[in-house]
């Protein structure tokens, strides 16, 4: 199975996505083990001067956790409570870091979204 992965650096208004793809020999365990150790890598070199986060592209993760405050959504791809923004173009609720909306199956699904109206 291939798994895509994004590590997500944020420093004040500025972001650099590192996109990081599982090989042919490499199954989905090790994939992840090899970007979180790339992620403690940056985040050691950057001595807690930027944000780093692990972000999965394919794979959706269920909530852990208890809900921090009651505007915030799990968001299955960073596997993390988070603030989803409103898209006026789209008209749809974003993830403040991945930008998966509340459209999304699994969104709905973690947050209890079907049948409100979004």
């Amino acid at each position: 199975m291939t798994t895509k992965w994004v590590i997500s650096v944020r420093a004040g208004t500025q972001r650099k996505d590192i996109v990081i793809m599982s090989t042919e020999e490499e199954g989905p365990i090790e994939t992840y083990r090899r970007v979180k150790k790339k992620a403690k890598q940056i985040d050691e070199k950057l001595g807690g001067q930027a944000t780093v986060d692990i972000i999965s592209r394919l794979v959706p993760f269920k909530p852990r956790g208890y809900k921090p405050f009651s505007s915030w959504l799990w968001c299955p791809y960073c596997g993390k409570w988070r603030v989803f923004n409103y898209d006026d173009y789209l008209g749809v609720d974003r993830c403040s870091i991945c930008n998966i909306s509340t459209s999304d199956f699994y969104v709905r699904t973690y947050n209890n979204l079907w049948g409100k109206e979004i």
